[in-house]
């Protein structure tokens, strides 16, 4: 589970919210500049709030009170970043396996199932240079779902992907949501993503979050 509630001020920008998360798919969606990823920098700890406090399965990762804000990599989140952000110098098998082989994480799901169902077994060996930004959004698709031991972050995950491939990825999201006993944050811009993946929605507007009643994106939408 996760518990936060955090105030970060950037230029005119304030973004004052809660937020209190279980396992499952927890969409977040909003306008740009909402201050969607702002929420997902801070959860990570690639942004530091400037007052607060996050707690991951029992684990304070940030209080401003006790003086407490652990690095990226001591939280245990899977994040998948819009832009990609592959080790260059690494294979896309060596990226994949990144956070188990160099982090000490321990992933809920399979590595040979990833692999099979993101097809990437042709890419194993390849560098990130030689990947399309299709293939290297999977590549950190996978590699966020092996390091996610407290949470997993999403960050318009499928946007770079074509259509058949996005519905295949969404049925394996489901899938690796039911499997890991682990949170999801989802952050997107389609409809049709929220109504398909998510077990709770959120709204992100004017610098607070709010959630959206279920019965709101479960409605089939208007023909």
């Amino acid at each position: 589970m996760l518990k936060a509630r955090f105030r970060k001020t950037l230029g005119g920008f304030t973004l004052d919210a809660e937020l209190n998360l279980e396992q499952g798919i927890n969409v977040l969606r909003g306008e740009s500049g909402a201050g969607k990823t702002t929420v997902a920098n801070l959860l990570s700890g690639a942004m530091k709030p400037d007052d607060g406090e996050i707690e991951l399965e029992g684990l304070t990762v940030y209080s401003r009170e006790r003086r407490i804000s652990l690095p990226p990599q001591s939280r245990g989140i899977g994040f998948v970043f819009q832009s990609h952000r592959l080790f260059p110098h690494l294979t896309v098998r060596e990226n994949i396996l990144f956070p188990s082989l160099f982090g000490g994480r321990k992933s809920a799901v399979d590595f040979d199932e990833t692999i099979d169902i993101l097809g990437l077994e042709p890419l194993l060996e390849r560098l990130p240079s030689g990947l399309s930004g299709g293939e290297a959004q999977r590549v950190a698709l996978g590699r966020a779902l092996m390091g996610a031991e407290r949470l997993l972050i999403l960050d318009e995950p499928l946007s770079s992907l074509d259509p058949r491939r996005r519905h295949v990825l969404m049925d394996f999201i489901d899938g690796a949501a039911q499997r890991m006993n682990v949170p999801f944050i989802y952050i997107t811009h389609s409809e049709e993503e929220m109504r398909r993946l998510a077990d709770r929605a959120f709204l992100v507007e004017d610098g607070t979050i709010a959630e959206i009643p279920r019965s709101a994106f479960l409605e089939e939408p208007p023909s």
